[in-house]
């Protein structure tokens, strides 16, 4: 399988530590997600005659972000799967950890 994604993260609350003090430097995000695969057919019991079908996926949630420095941070994320299709590869809610730098 291949193919491409685009998101976008909108941070809701900057700095959940000035609302509820427990002394760590949290964010809570919006997050948005536009997927688009290709697999191959004979991989899925689908009704695709030619040996390759492209699905997409269109994700939508919320997170939480631990920062770790001043442009690091963990994060964990909960997705939801907004459109129906064929062929279902992520469970809902799709979560997600991850870090950036």
């Amino acid at each position: 399988a291949y193919g491409g994604k685009a998101w976008l993260r909108f941070n809701i609350i900057q700095e959940l530590d000035k609302l509820i003090p427990l002394g760590f430097r949290m964010a809570i995000y919006a997050h948005g997600e536009y997927e688009q695969m290709s697999y191959r057919s004979d991989f899925f019991y689908t009704s695709y005659e030619s040996p390759r079908f492209t699905q997409d996926f269109i994700l939508a949630g919320f997170g939480i972000s631990q920062y770790m420095g001043l442009k690091s941070s963990a994060n964990i994320s909960l997705l939801w799967v907004l459109n129906e299709s064929e062929i279902q590869i992520y469970d809902s809610p799709e979560i997600r950890i991850g870090f950036t730098f």
